[in-house]
């Protein structure tokens, strides 16, 4: 098969990794087997089983943490502006399940999202999230 376009190929590997073909087993589609038998991972992520997980650390290089650092200070630059929740639906942000009572709502930007499928850019944030607030506003969180 010949594709013939970036967008064509973005829109293949997407569609190959929807039906669990493109990504390798279990990297994403399968929990690991701590979660799958109903096991709490650490640091007491429990509620996020079958969402995600963490994967155990690598020994800390030569100016990991340095990098830590920068893509932590672009992140907090991207998130600045969106204080007000409603700067980000200007920007093209949408509530996921907005009716939904959640303990944080996630604010996503797809366009973002399918970037990052590809490249990871800390001033691109894929999601935002925040509380709500009793008045129906919003408050960023992270």
């Amino acid at each position: 098969m010949i594709v013939r376009s970036r967008s064509a190929f973005a829109l293949l590997c997407l569609a190959l990794g929807t039906a669990g073909l493109f990504l390798p087993r279990g990297m994403y589609m399968t929990p690991p087997p701590a979660l799958a038998a109903g096991g709490v991972p650490e640091g007491g992520m429990a509620r996020m089983a079958g969402h995600m997980y963490m994967t155990s650390l690598r020994t800390q290089k030569a100016g990991d943490q340095q990098k830590a650092d920068a893509i932590a200070a672009a992140a907090k630059q991207a998130m600045a502006p969106y204080r007000d929740y409603r700067k980000a639906l200007a920007d093209g942000y949408t509530i996921f399940l907005p009716n939904v009572p959640q303990v944080q709502y996630h604010f996503t930007k797809r366009e973002y999202g399918f970037e990052a499928a590809f490249r990871f850019d800390p001033l691109k944030p894929t999601s935002l999230l925040y509380k709500k607030n009793a008045d129906g506003g919003y408050t960023l969180v992270g």
